[in-house]
């Protein structure tokens, strides 16, 4: 045998498409007003948020380096734009701009449900004299209107209430503050605070900069063009464009200012350097102008002049290298594992001019401030204890390690080569010993006179250079885009929330549609209940749907003879006959009440009664007997009271209208319908009617819910199993494989009732356990032959077309 499983509808179908429409097709219409209304709710009260954006362009420039970098071997840089980032985004930055805007105070309307911030939206300003009491901030200030052009101040504050009347443009006192409120308009003032219920509070400057904050964004548009976005957004639109204004006006300002003030402190130190030498210098000269006029000396010989010659050389070059020692114990004593970048700017300009080591040892200092550079980036995204950290760090410790030993080894070449020149000066010295002392001293003055113009010379190029480079270097930083004023807010954003809101609700609604698609689970079809059956399964054929309602199940088959339904009755009787054409009994059941087992079985009856067979029917459905409502009698006698011993059998049979068809109710209920159903009684009075009867047919309750039934379908001649389309699950067909299996059914017999016929296509099969089986086919073009023919919609025509092609290509196919 088969086993029938439960399946998922993975294929098209239009009788269960049309099915699931019929049901539910309030979903989509539900879900759709649903999220319309909601998407409505949150226009209506979500607060608009206002952008303001502004891209600015940060350069620098020293003309003047650019003009010496080849003399003197030192690479133009600029600083990272990540620094300017985090100084636009500095809580230093950000306060001066919101004390530069005066946000002392901010008016606000509270309606209903929102409540609006109307800065530089009021036709008023409010002055602020003192707060004398800090805790008076955030709370709540009314305006009420009085007569005569007066206002009142009301608020509560430590459990005590205050009321204070004031004037426009007259100082307002209170025991916690002290303010002025000046009216642009003292008409618009008033209807304002009539119309609105207006309040203002006073700000609390660091709590506010807290708050503000959180709506700056800055983020870095092209490092190569070196442009940045600023922008700014928050509920105000005046707000965030006059915020975003004195943002900019703040750093360009603290640019310049912080430039002027490091120019100011290394000219200063230069100005102090060249008084101190030029002092010195004019002692010098005046020393040796004196000796020459006192002395009355005359130039000096060609050997004097060779020796001064070469002991100048080599007392500039010992000064030189004093110089050099100097920078390199500079070097070692600020190059460290924690050197810093700005560090390394002070020291770049100690080894301009540095001949003996200027190149080697700039390259390394180079290296060192990129590998800061890349520090200081990672450590904007990432920890300072990750990987990538530690790896730089470690990458800085052994390039600060190189920067010492070569610092260590140039001051060792240094010192040796001092020491050199050191004994050649002694030697020159030492020969001047021998010259005249008059020339001996006059060499000696104008030595220190020359010593002291060096370097009164040096310090005066590297204070004209210094000025040429802070002459030359002018910051090019610009507003390629300035913010603007915005009038319409960027959230919510109503064309994205309504296309999301449509594409929400499509998927819920048409979604849920999918899902009570997919998982359709009623039988549609004979086809479909075929797929579910063992095959030893007969099935006797459909009963369309009687399309006219009734309370209660009638016999119809008489009212329209010729009718589908009618048709359908009488093939089944036909297909009877084929399984078993000496039955005397036939007993239909279902799975669950109102599948329609006793409306079929009583226009069964009816066909075989107006056939000319003798028939009665049995109600044995004891716990909900319907027999009764068919043929229009109280339910007064029957079966119950025939197998309790309460009535005779004869007593209880009552005649139809209908020849040769009587029937038995079920009676009144008893307390014990299965004790009764499976005694001995029910087989006697069986057997005595088919003595007088010709066939019985017997509804008995439905075996999916109770087991009374099943017995006398193991007992009948015919049985049947009754189901009904689109409405029995689909599990109900395994009921057909637990008989066969557990109550050891020989055979069973099966009718699917209630089949939509809409369209002019349905089908009668049957079969029987020899594997010989018959079909019908029977459509609606008869001209209005069959009494229940009516007009159908087009889209449930089309559907039913789908569906006849459908098995028409399914049966081609097999």
């Amino acid at each position: 045998m088969k086993k029938p499983s439960r399946r998922l509808n993975d294929s098209f179908n239009p009788v269960i498409l049309q099915n699931v429409l019929a049901k539910h097709w309030y979903k989509p219409l539900l879900a759709f007003a649903v999220i319309f209304i909601a998407v409505f709710l949150y226009f209506r009260y979500t607060k608009p948020i206002f952008e303001s954006q502004a891209v600015l362009q940060i350069i620098q420039e020293n003309k003047t380096q650019q003009l010496l970098n080849n003399n003197l071997g030192v690479s133009s840089t600029q600083r990272s734009l990540s620094e300017d980032v985090e100084l636009l985004r500095s809580p230093i930055l950000f306060k001066n701009a919101v004390q530069g805007l005066g946000l002392h105070t901010f008016v606000h309307n509270d309606g209903q449900l929102l409540t609006e911030n109307l800065y530089g939206f009021t036709p008023f300003s409010i002055i602020t004299n003192q707060v004398s009491d800090s805790g008076i901030c955030a709370i709540k200030i009314n305006i009420e209107p009085l007569e005569k052009n007066r206002f009142s101040l009301s608020y509560a504050y430590q459990n005590k209430t205050y009321r204070i009347s004031g004037r426009l443009a007259k100082l307002i006192k209170s025991p916690h503050f002290e303010i002025l409120i000046k009216a642009q308009n003292e008409r618009k003032f008033f209807e304002l605070i009539e119309n609105g219920s207006i309040y203002f509070t006073f700000n609390h400057q660091q709590d506010l900069v807290k708050l503000l904050q959180s709506g700056l964004s800055i983020a870095i548009i092209d490092e190569a063009a070196r442009t940045i976005q600023i922008s700014y957004r928050h509920e105000n639109r005046k707000l965030a464009y006059n915020l975003m204004q004195s943002l900019i006006r703040g750093y360009f300002t603290f640019e310049r200012m912080h430039k002027q003030e490091e120019n100011l402190k290394t000219l200063t130190f230069i100005d102090n350097q060249l008084d101190s030498l030029s002092t010195i210098l004019n002692t010098s000269k005046d020393s040796l102008s004196k000796f020459q006029r006192t002395q009355n000396l005359p130039s000096l010989e060609y050997e004097e002049s060779d020796i001064t010659k070469n002991l100048s050389t080599l007392n500039t070059r010992i000064m030189e290298i004093n110089e050099e020692l100097y920078a390199v114990d500079y070097l070692q004593k600020n190059i460290s594992d924690q050197v810093s970048r700005p560090e390394i700017f002070k020291i770049l300009p100690e080894l301009v001019g540095k001949r003996s080591f200027e190149g080697s040892l700039t390259r390394q200092i180079e290296e060192l401030k990129r590998l800061l550079e890349i520090k200081e980036d990672l450590l904007q995204d990432i920890s300072y204890e990750s990987k990538k950290v530690r790896l730089t760090n470690d990458r800085i410790t052994t390039c600060v390690q190189g920067i010492r030993r070569s610092i260590s080894t140039i001051h060792d070449r240094l010192r040796h080569e001092k020491r050199i020149l050191d004994n050649q000066a002694e030697g020159f010295e030492g020969r001047l010993l021998g010259l005249p002392d008059k020339a001996s001293e006059f060499n000696r003055l104008k030595y220190m006179e020359e010593l002291n113009r060096n370097y009164f010379n040096q310090y005066t190029a590297k204070k004209i250079e210094f000025q040429l480079s802070n002459a030359g270097y002018s910051t090019k930083n610009q507003i390629l885009s300035p913010p603007e004023l915005s009038n319409l807010p960027i959230s919510p954003n109503r064309n994205k929330t309504l296309l999301f809101a449509i594409i929400l609700a499509s998927i819920i609604g048409f979604g849920s549609l999918f899902l009570d698609y997919l998982f359709y689970n009623q039988i549609t079809s004979l086809d479909d209940l075929k797929s579910l059956l063992p095959e030893s399964t007969t099935v006797l054929g459909i009963v369309p749907m009687h399309k006219r309602k009734m309370m209660y199940s009638q016999i119809v088959i008489t009212d329209a003879p010729k009718s589908r339904l009618t048709e359908s009755i009488r093939n089944i009787k036909s297909n009877m006959n084929f399984v078993n054409q000496n039955a005397k009994t036939v007993a239909v059941s279902s799975s669950i009440s109102g599948e329609g087992k006793t409306f079929v079985l009583l226009n069964l009856a009816a066909t075989y009664a107006l056939a000319g067979k003798k028939c009665i029917l049995l109600d044995l459905d004891l716990r909900k007997p319907k027999v009764h409502h068919g043929f229009g009698v109280p339910n007064e006698k029957g079966m119950s009271q025939i197998l309790s011993g309460l009535m005779p059998l004869h007593e209880a049979i009552s005649s139809s209208k209908i020849t040769n068809l009587d029937f038995i109710t079920a009676g009144p209920v008893p307390p014990n319908p299965s004790d009764l159903i499976q005694g001995a009684t029910l087989s006697k009075v069986l057997e005595e009617l088919k003595g007088n009867y010709d066939i019985l047919f017997i509804d008995n309750p439905p075996v999916g819910l109770v087991s009374d039934g099943i017995n006398i379908l193991t007992q009948c001649d015919i049985p049947i199993y009754l189901f009904k389309a689109n409405y029995s699950k689909r599990e109900y067909a395994e009921q057909i494989m637990n008989l066969f299996s557990i109550q050891k059914m020989q055979k069973i017999n099966v009718i699917l009732n209630a089949v939509p016929t809409s369209g002019g296509f349905y089908a009668y099969g049957y079969g029987y356990g020899y594997g010989y089986g018959y079909g019908y086919g029977y459509g609606n073009h008869y001209g209005g032959y069959y009494s229940d023919d009516r007009t159908e919609p087009w889209w449930k025509n089309l559907l039913t077309k789908l569906t006849f092609w459908n098995k028409k290509k399914v049966k081609h196919e097999s």
